[in-house]
């Protein structure tokens, strides 16, 4: 399912067919919590196209930063964030009287 998504000129496909139609592709929405997911916009597909990756898991957030989906130090760091977010909710809907175990190993994975 694609998508058509308003830039300031000009509107856009993107592939993401589950992300939110007030997605944007504009500095100001290149890191986006909406509806308790992360999107962020694809920095390696600009300026040719918008695009938004949804990243659901601290996994997916770290994989999303080392293939440079984001990119600069201050962006990293807060998707960087919002992975520990994804990882806290995760783990403590599995085993809320363990989950500090499971984030530590999130935050390794999330500054390898």
């Amino acid at each position: 399912m694609r998508e058509n998504f308003a830039t300031r000129d000009r509107v856009m496909e993107t592939p993401l067919g589950d992300t939110p139609n007030s997605l944007v592709g504009h500095p100001d929405n290149a890191i986006v919590w909406y509806d308790d997911q992360l999107f962020l916009l694809d920095q390696r597909a600009l300026p040719a196209e918008i695009r938004f990756v949804a990243c659901n898991t601290a996994a997916e957030t770290a994989r999303a930063i080392k293939e440079m989906v984001v990119r600069g130090a201050p962006a990293i760091g807060v998707a960087a964030a919002y992975g520990v977010v994804l990882s806290a909710r995760d783990h403590f809907q599995r085993t809320s009287a363990d989950w500090r175990a499971g984030v530590e190993q999130d935050l390794d994975l999330l500054a390898a």
